[in-house]
């Protein structure tokens, strides 16, 4: 406990930013220090317990430099775990990430050839099945980044109205099928960001009907950490305002609605 204390220390030594030269210089110091101060707190403690319970020369001096190195050992030991570093992943961590990974894959194979052939039926039938490496909010954006965004970054033709309105049947069930308020919220957002795109003010309306608020969205927080990893399901900075310049149908409909319900012309953010 006492090494992971003296630990405290090292933020000081994690370069950041503009510092980023000068902190590399001074970690090699102030990590050394760190253990130096790790090694003679955890001697010391470990020398009055040995004292206190009769050891004398010889004895406690090799107990003391055990402790001694124990304590070193074990502060460069854990540097690198996530008490020292809120940032850093465990392996456990990145087993299961890894694991999830390899899931979407499947997933997004398996899936592929009903999503580019608009197979609503199939899109429920995998909502169905509940499998909890497929949560709606992730299928919902596998088959919104291949309407709207396109797979590996290549352009896709203009979105015909056939594709979105199966991406909208696929949001609402996928919406019905949420069990979170945290996916449904992305589910709405992603749905909107469509409707906002390719929709009428109508489609709009509907989704704000539902509840769905666009007012400041974290978009990272509120849609990509939900539908992670099956894609980010990027958007433009400025949502929704900015999504308008792109729109397709009724641009002044649906910043009036929007204006209506309090989405500020300048975020907040």
């Amino acid at each position: 406990m006492l090494v992971y204390l003296v630990s405290a220390l090292l933020p000081l030594a994690r370069p950041q930013g503009l510092y980023a030269g000068m902190g590399a210089m001074m970690m090699l110091p102030i990590l050394l220090l760190c253990a130096a101060l790790a090694a003679f707190v955890g001697g010391a403690v470990v020398a009055a317990v040995a004292w206190w319970a009769g050891l004398r020369r010889s004895g406690l001096i090799l107990v003391v430099l055990v402790a001694a190195f124990i304590c070193a050992a074990s502060f460069f030991a854990g540097f690198d775990s996530p008490l020292f570093d809120p940032l850093a992943i465990s392996r456990h961590e990145l087993t299961a990430m890894e694991a999830e990974r390899e899931a979407m894959s499947a997933h997004r194979e398996r899936l592929q050839p009903a999503i580019e052939q608009g197979n609503l039926p199939a899109m429920q039938a995998a909502l169905s099945t509940d499998d909890p490496t497929l949560t709606p909010a992730q299928l919902l954006c596998l088959v919104r980044r291949d309407v709207i965004e396109g797979r590996g970054g290549e352009s896709l033709p203009t979105v015909s109205e056939q594709r979105y309105r199966f991406l909208q049947d696929v949001a609402v069930a996928a919406w019905n099928k949420a069990d979170t308020p945290q996916g449904r919220r992305a589910i709405g957002l992603l749905a909107m960001d469509a409707s906002l795109r390719h929709g009428t003010t109508r489609d709009v309306a509907q989704w704000l009907e539902r509840g769905v608020d666009p007012r400041n969205p974290d978009w990272a927080r509120d849609v990509s950490a939900q539908t992670e990893p099956a894609g980010r399901c990027a958007t433009f900075v400025r949502w929704p305002l900015s999504t308008l310049e792109h729109n397709e149908h009724d641009a002044d409909g649906k910043r009036d609605l929007l204006f209506k319900i309090g989405v500020e012309a300048i975020p907040a953010w």
